[in-house]
């Protein structure tokens, strides 16, 4: 192998170590499926395509500060090359996908985002409240600015990701 392959290989195990107890797992992980590689290769897209993506996701801070929207963009891709590269019908996939998600990760998205308020009309009179958000609400809220920032080019009026405690 090459020293450019090789490099390029260390980045995606660099990539999911911190998703292992071990880099030694990482890298087992990382050869098993290289290993059981079929004809398409589709186990190996679906993790060069996790890699581009959520990379994509975190480097656009690099290009475009403040644009959640598109990190979001990147993350819904992300799922959506997932959800074909396993055959799953979109629509299906995104009815049931939030059953996916562990009780430990369900825990950690509902504890670590909220909705601190939004507008409804009541009988004609506009009504500030605030609502508990489930696993399925926070989806929908994704695949609203997802579509915002594609199809409205609004990529800077949503916050999702603030790094301080100022931010809504």
């Amino acid at each position: 192998m090459n020293d450019l392959i090789r490099e390029w290989h260390e980045r995606k195990i660099d990539f999911y170590a911190p998703q292992f107890s071990s880099r030694k797992e990482a890298e087992d992980f990382y050869e098993f499926v290289r290993s059981h590689n079929s004809e398409t290769d589709t186990p190996m897209q679906m993790l060069h395509q996790v890699y581009n993506f959520v990379t994509l996701a975190i480097d656009i801070e690099k290009i475009r500060p403040a644009r959640d929207g598109l990190r979001l963009v990147f993350i819904k891709t992300c799922l959506e090359a997932l959800a074909v590269l396993s055959g799953y019908n979109k629509p299906c996939f995104y009815a049931s996908f939030s059953s996916y998600f562990s009780n430990e990760g369900k825990e950690y998205i509902l504890s670590n985002f909220k909705l601190t308020s939004f507008n409804i009309e009541v009988s004609g009179h506009t009504v500030d409240t605030h609502a508990d958000l489930t696993i399925d609400n926070v989806l929908d809220i994704i695949k609203i600015v997802r579509d915002k920032t594609v199809h409205d080019c609004d990529y800077w009026s949503f916050q999702m990701f603030a790094q301080d405690d100022d931010s809504t």
